[in-house]
């Protein structure tokens, strides 16, 4: 097991962070891409109007993550504490 204050520990939190940072910078890039590719093939009220659909999408997505499943699910789920936190 590896402790908080190893070098070894370390690496591994820096070496994660960095594949989290190039995936998230690529995923950014990509999503460019594909929006500069989709400004040339659709009429501006089709771009506009699939940006609104991407922007409803996303807030459901957002609305979904709100975190009640896991203390629904939890047995300390009545607890006045442990509910107030959601």
């Amino acid at each position: 097991m590896l402790s908080v204050n190893s070098p070894n520990f370390r690496q591994h939190v820096h070496k994660a962070s960095t594949w989290t940072l190039a995936g998230y910078g690529v995923n950014q890039v990509l999503r460019l891409g594909g929006n500069r590719i989709l400004t040339r093939l659709l009429f501006p009220e089709a771009f506009g109007l699939m940006a609104i659909g991407v922007i409803v999408i996303y807030g459901v997505g957002m609305f979904a993550d709100t975190g009640i499943a896991p203390i629904v699910q939890n047995a300390q789920g009545n607890h006045p504490d442990f509910l107030n936190t959601a």
